[in-house]
């Protein structure tokens, strides 16, 4: 249905103008001038939205003049832009870009003419229209070209396909989504529906193969570590499992797609060669060990005496690789040689003990063995009794008892002819001394000394019989500052009774006996 416009051009004095069943009259200061009336059409029906070309139609008496313009710049080629009388003017209109429809004007004379145009239609193009994606799934993505304004939805179909990008949508727009791994072996096809249209989504199923770089490994008696590496698609799963205690899997106990396992082989202490294995990736690494190193060490322990000195030295037997350190472990011991491999000895040195009759016990770690040392402490000896009186007729004197500590060594030995060690006169630890004394066959007592283990023991041994003896001073107070003491003894065996004398001096001296004389006077 087109569009009727009536105008009325004044041309002398008034002009009617009619527009849309509508009538105005204008006066103008010229009276009696002829009137014109235009009338103008536009399109009947609006334009495509492609564009196109339309005519608005123009009524008027041959006399009447009329102009076309328009401020719509999507209408063009406006002809004729101006006349006089009935004519057809053309236009063209662009194509409409957007999804609404749209309306300008063409003035006529100042007078408009609606020109209306369709909608653009919304049409999409998504691309691509199918996606194919490996088992171990991924992030995907497709295209949809269209007009701003054209609204539109992103909708996955299964739910392993996980749209991960806005699902209503305006205008041109790129749709992401997910797309699950696929554990199962057999391949699958699901779809989403992006601006209405399906785009089909095909998974394959898992396929993953597994190798590693080296079937076996060999390692010493020593131990060590050892790395693998695992060959395989991205997504493909894995494990690492030793079936040995003496093998521990340290990294790469699980994995996904490449990488690597790294274990330690613990030493093999004195068993035989061994085997195991490592499942990687379900395959077999085999995992080979030299026997074991076994250490001995001769001797074990040492007992000492007190002052310093150098200790036994110790052998060590192993095999040729086998490697072995010697330490110390008591800071008055020390170790003079070092780690060797294979067979080897070691020496060492130790301090004095200083603790009198107190032992200390030290180690060394030799080879993984511990030997062990006892050092005593200076020996300390006492003999009981330290003094004893005997008779005249000799024989066996009362033992004397030596007391010291385990270990410390003694000696027994007289310092007269008469006294005899008849056993003890040497030893160890503490213990006894027996002595015989041979017949004293003068007057006079007489008294000797043994020492035993640095301490004196006196034996005073009875004149003959029938003279009575009474030892009153040099006996008891004898000592190193033996000064002349002269001791009464009286012989009843005489008539009239004889008076005889001890003298202790100094000369040839004992610390409790120096030398005892003997002198006679008469008297009573």
């Amino acid at each position: 249905m087109r569009h009727f416009t009536t105008i009325f051009v004044t041309a002398i004095s008034t002009a009617t103008i009619s527009m849309a069943c509508t009538t105005s009259t204008l006066s103008a200061p010229t009276p009696g001038a002829a009137k014109c009336q235009v009338t103008a059409s536009g399109p009947e029906t609006a334009i495509a939205a492609i564009g196109g070309g339309g005519t608005v139609v123009v009524s008027a008496q041959p006399e009447c003049p009329w102009s076309i313009s328009t401020e719509a710049s999507w209408i063009t080629d406006v002809s004729p832009a101006k006349g006089q009388g009935t004519a057809n003017v053309q236009f063209t209109a662009a194509p409409n870009p957007v999804p609404t429809p749209r309306q300008a004007d063409i003035a006529v004379s100042g007078v408009p003419v609606h020109v209306n145009q369709d909608a653009a239609p919304c049409t999409f193009d998504v691309k691509p229209q199918s996606v194919t994606v490996g088992f171990v799934g991924g992030n995907e993505s497709v295209t949809v070209t269209t007009l701003a304004g054209c609204m539109w939805t992103a909708l996955s179909q299964v739910d392993w396909v996980t749209v991960t990008s806005s699902k209503d949508n305006n205008g041109a727009q790129t749709v992401t989504f997910d797309v699950a791994a696929n554990a199962a072996t057999a391949a699958r096809t699901g779809s989403i529906t992006v601006a209405g249209q399906p785009i089909t989504v095909s998974q394959s199923g898992r396929n993953c193969t597994y190798s590693i770089n080296r079937p076996t490994m060999n390692f010493t008696s020593a131990g060590g570590t050892g790395s693998v590496s695992v060959t395989t698609l991205t997504g493909c799963t894995w494990t690492a499992a030793s079936n040995a205690t003496w093998i521990a899997v340290s990294s790469g106990a699980t994995g996904n797609g490449p990488g690597s396992v790294a274990f330690s082989v613990n030493a093999n202490v004195g068993g035989g060669a061994r085997t195991a294995a490592i499942t990687i990736a379900g395959q077999i690494l085999t995992v080979t060990q030299d026997a074991g190193c076994s250490y001995a060490i001769n001797p074990t322990s040492q007992s000492l005496r007190d002052p310093a000195g150098t200790g036994t030295t110790v052998a060590v037997t192993t095999q040729t690789s086998c490697g072995w350190t010697a330490v110390s472990n008591a800071s008055w011991i020390t170790v003079n040689s070092g780690s060797v491999n294979g067979n080897g000895s070691v020496g060492w040195t130790y301090t004095a003990n200083t603790m009198p009759g107190i032992s200390r016990t030290g180690t060394m770690t030799i080879a993984g063995q511990t030997f062990t040392v006892v050092q005593a402490g200076p020996c300390t000896y006492s003999v009981a009794p330290v003094g004893q009186t005997v008779s005249d007729l000799g024989g066996a004197g009362t033992p004397i008892t030596v007391t010291t500590q385990a270990g410390c060594s003694w000696t027994a030995a007289s310092r007269d002819s008469w006294i005899t060690v008849t056993s003890g006169a040497t030893g160890t630890g503490s213990g006894q001394v027996q002595i015989s004394l041979t017949r004293n066959v003068v007057y006079g007592a007489r008294a000797g000394t043994l020492v035993i283990g640095g301490q004196v023991a006196t034996v005073i041994q009875n004149g003959v019989p029938g003279v009575a003896r009474s030892v009153i001073g040099a006996l008891d107070q004898g000592t190193n500052a033996c000064d002349p003491i002269t001791a009464a003894i009286s012989d009843t065996s005489r008539s009239p009774p004889r008076r005889l004398a001890i003298v202790c001096t100094r000369a040839l001296g004992h610390p409790l006996f120096p030398r005892v004389g003997f002198s006679s006077s008469r008297g009573t």
